[in-house]
């Protein structure tokens, strides 16, 4: 599974419509103040590790300091309605990802913002793989994982921080056969925690956030397969 990690702004349909250049007009006005980039989720997540250093990397373009804020919750509703009731004027960008653009729109009722109307796309910042992962002390395959499960229906939990990492644990365990239970959190960072601590057995979250857990504390890791260890992820 992959998900994708966009960069959004607020912008009225009306200035879209009437003034699609606006911005081009004076590119070198822009910043002449900081800007605050929302992340919906928690620190510490591979979105708000993304932000941090494209953060870092716009400032030292644009010569402003551009601020970070995790806005978490809702499934990245609460930032992201944030930035639909900011000023149009390009000084409050947001972190968008597939759960937030897309899968929110399809999944929740009496959403707080529109999708479609309330943001300006301006770039892909990244793009990212989810794994299967499990503790460093738990099962060494799928199989394993699947066969620990049977033995113990309704005992294993799995943890996600978002509506498609929750509806990845269930497709998984529908297809294994398989009862676990759902432990929600509001982002990748709490999850790993999760996964440390012995709270839950196992997750399906993104590629970057299970490679740097594994290697900051040899306590979490993908579980091989039958074709072998998934080598794309980055290490």
């Amino acid at each position: 599974m992959r998900t994708y990690t966009g960069l959004a702004a607020f912008v009225t349909s009306a200035l879209l419509l009437s003034q699609p250049g606006a911005a081009q007009n004076a590119p070198d006005a822009f910043p002449t103040r900081p800007v605050k980039l929302v992340v919906p989720f928690p620190p510490g997540g591979p979105t708000d590790l993304t932000a941090r250093l494209f953060g870092q990397k716009l400032s030292e373009r644009w010569g402003q300091p551009v601020v970070v804020e995790n806005r978490a919750g809702g499934n990245s509703a609460i930032g992201a309605q944030q930035i639909a009731k900011s000023a149009p004027d390009g000084y409050t960008l947001l972190i968008a990802m597939d759960v937030t653009l897309v899968m929110n729109p399809i999944t929740t009722k009496n959403l707080p913002y529109d999708a479609l109307k309330d943001f300006a796309p301006i770039s892909l910042t990244a793009q990212n793989t989810s794994l299967l992962i499990v503790p460093a002390d738990g099962p060494q395959s799928v199989q394993e994982l699947i066969a620990k499960a049977k033995a113990n229906p309704g005992k294993l939990n799995y943890g996600a921080g978002i509506i498609t990492t929750r509806l990845a644990g269930y497709l998984f365990s529908r297809l294994a056969g398989i009862d676990t239970v759902f432990i929600p959190y509001k982002g990748s960072a709490e999850v790993v925690q999760g996964l440390l601590t012995g709270s839950i057995d196992f997750s399906i979250d993104g590629c970057r956030r299970a490679s740097r857990s594994s290697r900051r504390a040899s306590s979490a890791r993908s579980p091989s397969s039958t074709t072998g260890r998934y080598r794309r992820c980055p290490t």
